[in-house]
């Protein structure tokens, strides 16, 4: 197979895994706020039922998904030297803020199972979009070779993630003063 051939399998396959973690995410993101939301409300069944499917999203399509993208990613970077590129940086830094929040939804996945709601509802599906503005700025960047697309994409995220903080100390209950 010749080096373009190679390259262009490669790169095919890197945007067929990266969309199988980019649609598990958005899809374990839901059902960590249905599990919230049947734990609030003591739905035994559903509880049960969202337990088992987080685990198997998590361990047959996240996990998965995750590494072989980062992976062929890696092999995509040393084939093309994408690393000596200033696009690529903005890059990758998008890529560790999403493995930074896949990270958190497992955590918070982990606290659901043992029946522990520490997140409201209106914060769980606000954290849960998260991932499609890093899915924007992560494409803009990479397709238009350029950090302007991805800083505005991250302008983006940032005008998010200070509203999902924003929201929380809102909506926090405040506890009485004695």
């Amino acid at each position: 197979m010749s080096v373009l051939a190679t390259l262009a399998l490669v790169k095919a396959l890197h945007v067929v895994f990266m969309s199988a973690w980019f649609a598990g995410m958005f899809f374990l993101g839901r059902m960590v706020i249905y599990l919230a939301e049947a734990i609030t409300a003591k739905q035994t069944d559903v509880i049960t039922l969202m337990n088992s499917a987080i685990r198997r999203v998590t361990w047959i399509i996240v996990l998965p998904a995750t590494l072989i993208t980062i992976g062929l990613g890696l092999w995509l970077m040393v084939m093309t030297k994408a690393y000596t590129s200033p696009w690529f940086h903005l890059k990758m830094t998008l890529i560790f803020v999403l493995l930074g929040q896949q990270h958190y939804l497992f955590r918070i996945a982990k606290q659901l199972r043992k029946g522990e709601v520490k997140h409201r509802p209106l914060f769980l599906r606000i954290f849960n979009e998260l991932p499609f503005f890093l899915l924007l700025g992560i494409v803009l960047t990479v397709y238009s070779r350029n950090t302007l697309s991805g800083l505005v994409a991250m302008g983006l995220l940032f005008l998010l993630v200070g509203g999902i903080f924003g929201l929380r100390a809102m909506f926090k209950k405040k506890k009485p003063t004695a």
